[in-house]
C-alpha cells in the first residue's frame, strides 16, 4: 500500500500524541502489506470495515479510525 498523505499523519500525530505509536504502527504495516481484498487486510486487522469505497482501520481500540480509499 501506498500511504499518500504521511505529512497528514504526521500533523494528526501532533495533534493527538497518545494515537502516535498505534498510527506509526499501522503505516509501518500497510505500507509494506499487499492486500488484494478485505479478507486479506482482516488476517492482519481483523476489525478492519469496508465502507463504501474504504477500508476503515481502528487504531487504539477504536478510539481512533482511519481510512484507505481503494
Amino acid at each position: 500500500m501506498i500511504i499518500l498523505t504521511e505529512d497528514l499523519l504526521i500533523e494528526y500525530t501532533r495533534e493527538h500524541p497518545e494515537a502516535k505509536g498505534s498510527v506509526f504502527r499501522w503505516a509501518g504495516i500497510a505500507r509494506a502489506a499487499v492486500w488484494e481484498n478485505l479478507v486479506q487486510v482482516r488476517r492482519v486487522f481483523p476489525h478492519a470495515d469496508r465502507i463504501g469505497h474504504c477500508v476503515v482501520f481502528n487504531i487504539m481500540g477504536n478510539n481512533y479510525r482511519l481510512g484507505y480509499e481503494d
